[in-house]
């Protein structure tokens, strides 16, 4: 009986030992990262595509050239406007003031250029009958000047003031779109402080951003929907945003593609010319960290990062210019997780 019993503990013990190797394996195994690979593919003789919005050749802010408070609305966001239209309207009461007093200030001075002409031609029949001196002549003459000058200042103050009272309506510059309002009645504006956005009726524009690198052409597709038209590259600007580090470009649309409304998504497709390492890949496999694009590969079971040039992004697929040979396989997503050396499981198919 004691025979069985040691032989029976034996057993369990060695039983015990086996199932705790196995778990361990399995468990070092399954903390390894699972990832998805696709391969590198060929761009060549392929379209670059960049999503932008649609936008007039002219758009401008609403704006007064005076300041005051706001006491008419008169549009919302979205109305159609016509030229020399209402917009917005300021209290006129202080300016119907100022120009009131510039008026009575012009009315003072007439009167007084007109006393100090009679006073001249006095002086002058005076002068001749020698009653007079050419002195008191010269003050007479000076007296003249000095009126005639303070009629033309005050003559200019009523002009500004009527300026100021006629600024006090906004109105529409042109034919056009409302495509923003921000002033409400009651807000008190300075002068040129923005309170809409106003677009010219017109031919349109898509705007895009280019990616560092990558230099657009002068003329390229437009396509919206199951619409396409030809684009001109109108301007493109002289320095990259300071955060996405992208070259903002506008091309223009045929005039008779008038109305497409303002902000609507279109795609804009750039003919690229065959340049040596152009490749294809999934969007998410390029990885930005402030260190510059790249891409991972896996090597030996083990994640490796390489530097690549990202020339342009759509929504699903990124160019890039790079030195590792088509058909090979990066991690197609998830690369902000990754670090150098990692271990980590590559996703059968």
């Amino acid at each position: 009986m004691t025979r069985k019993l040691a032989a029976s503990a034996i057993v369990l013990s060695i039983a015990l030992s086996g199932c705790g190797d196995g778990p361990t394996t399995a468990t070092a195994t399954d903390t390894q990262p699972i990832v998805k690979t696709m391969p590198i593919e060929s761009a060549q003789n392929s379209a670059t595509r960049l999503s932008g919005t649609i936008q007039a050749k002219r758009q401008n802010p609403l704006s007064f050239q005076i300041g005051g408070r706001i006491i008419e609305r008169a549009v919302n966001a979205g109305d159609r406007v016509n030229q020399g239209q209402l917009l917005f309207k300021l209290d006129e009461r202080d300016l119907k003031q100022a120009s009131t007093a510039a008026n009575a200030q012009v009315q003072a001075a007439t009167s007084g250029l007109q006393t100090a002409r009679d006073e001249l031609e006095r002086a002058q029949r005076l002068f001749k009958s020698n009653f007079v001196s050419e002195q008191a002549l010269d003050q007479a003459k000076l007296r003249l000047t000095e009126a005639q000058t303070r009629l033309d200042a005050a003559t200019s103050l009523l002009s500004q003031a009527n300026n100021a009272l006629s600024y006090a309506n906004l109105v529409a510059p042109a034919d056009g779109i409302i495509t923003e309002i921000t002033g409400e009645v009651g807000q008190v504006v300075n002068p040129g402080q923005p309170i809409g956005e106003f677009a010219f009726d017109g031919p349109r524009e898509i705007e895009v951003y280019l990616p560092q690198g990558l230099v657009g052409p002068e003329t390229a597709t437009v396509t919206l929907g199951a619409s396409q038209w030809p684009a001109t590259r109108s301007e493109v600007s002289g320095a990259a945003d300071p955060s996405s580090r992208t070259f903002r470009a506008r091309y223009a649309l045929p005039a008779e593609v008038n109305d497409i409304p303002i902000g609507t998504i279109a795609d804009l497709m750039l003919p690229t010319t065959p340049q040596a390492g152009i490749a294809r890949v999934p969007l998410g496999a390029i990885d930005e960290r402030g260190q510059g694009p790249r891409v991972w590969i896996i090597v030996n079971g083990k994640t490796e990062a390489v530097p690549v040039r990202l020339l342009s992004m759509s929504r699903e697929t990124a160019q890039i210019q790079t030195e590792l040979p088509l058909g090979t396989p990066v991690v197609a997503m998830g690369t902000h997780l990754l670090e150098p050396g990692m271990a980590v499981r590559v996703q059968s198919r």
